[in-house]
Parts: C-alpha cells; structure tokens; sequence
C-alpha cells in the first residue's frame, strides 16, 4: 500500500466526506408536519391522504433569515397532491382573481357614483364593504373546499414546520417527540 502522505508543508488539505446524515420520517407536532428542511414528503395527498394514482409533486422552497440569531436556512420540502386536490386549488386561484377584479370593478363604480351622481362616499363604498365581507367569506369556504396550500409556520436548526395539512394526513404521521427526532448542527 502506497504512502498517500504528501511532505509539501503548503499543501491544500485533504478533508473527508461529510457523513450523510440519517433519514428522518416526518412526524406530527400538533397541527404541524415537522420535517427536516431538505425532504420529501411520504408519497400520498397532503390533503386527503390518499395513494391517488396520479400524484403531482410541489416544491416548498425558501432561503431566507428564519432565525434572529441570523442564520439563513435553505428549505426545499416536497408535498404531494392529488389530482383531486390539485384541480380545486387551481380552480379556488381562477376564481380568488375574479373575486378581485370584481372589487376593482366595483371601486371603479363607486368613484363614477360619487362624482357622476353626487351621492356621498359612505353611501357609495356600502355595495364594495358587502362584497368585500362576501368575498372573504367565500375565499374561507373554497379553502375549505380545495383544501390549503402547505405553508411554513417555522423554521429551526435544519427543521421545518408546515401547516395546512389535512387531517387525515396529519393522522397518520407518528405523534413523535422533536427531543428524539431532531438532527444535530
């Protein structure tokens, strides 16, 4: 076996492969999936949990300061959806547009209303107040529908967070403590 020992005092340093670290499962943490920043998520809609045929995969992505201490933290989580669950989410987007160009609309027609007809501006805004409380009503109720958007509520020491997951979902991951599970620095 050959010396692999260079004697050149100048020369670079021969440092070894970081270990790959261990694969950790997502476990529930309440109303939370906690997960490793840099993971993917089991193969089933985050929504529904169910093993649809076809799944379509998301990437949660992020690089940004997550902590004060101010370490910036990469995270690229990926979710799977059902094609269900996929078709009213985009559908709920289509329809949250209309609702705003809707409201556009309507302010567009209460500045006509105060300066055409001379009707006072409290008078005016009470059709775009109702169809303002109207449309947050109804974006509440498609949200329920199209079910949520995974979103990060936190993120800590290479661990993320996310909300919005079903309740099936959230039932069948392990009920785990983050003491056991989390990695090192």
């Amino acid at each position: 076996m050959a010396d692999t020992h260079d004697p050149n005092p100048y020369a670079s340093p021969q440092a070894t492969e970081p270990a790959v670290p261990e694969t950790f499962e997502p476990w529930r943490d309440g109303d939370l999936i906690c997960t490793p920043s840099e993971s993917t998520l089991p193969p089933r809609c985050y929504v529904c949990n169910t093993d649809a045929l076809f799944l379509y995969p998301a990437e949660i992505g992020a690089v940004g300061w997550f902590s004060l201490r101010g370490v910036a933290i990469r995270i690229s989580v990926t979710t799977y959806c059902c094609s269900l669950h996929r078709v009213r989410q985009r559908l709920r987007g289509l329809i949250t547009v209309a609702l705003a160009l809707t409201m556009l609309a309507l302010v567009a027609a209460a500045s006509h209303a105060v300066e055409q007809i001379g009707l006072p501006w409290p008078l005016a805004l009470l059709p775009l107040v109702a169809a303002g409380a109207a449309a947050v009503y109804a974006n509440a109720r498609l949200e329920r529908w199209s079910g949520r958007q995974l979103t990060i509520a936190k993120a800590r020491n290479r661990m993320v967070w996310l909300k919005g997951a079903g309740d099936a979902y959230l039932a069948s991951l392990d009920l785990s403590s983050t003491a056991t599970q989390t990695p090192g620095p």
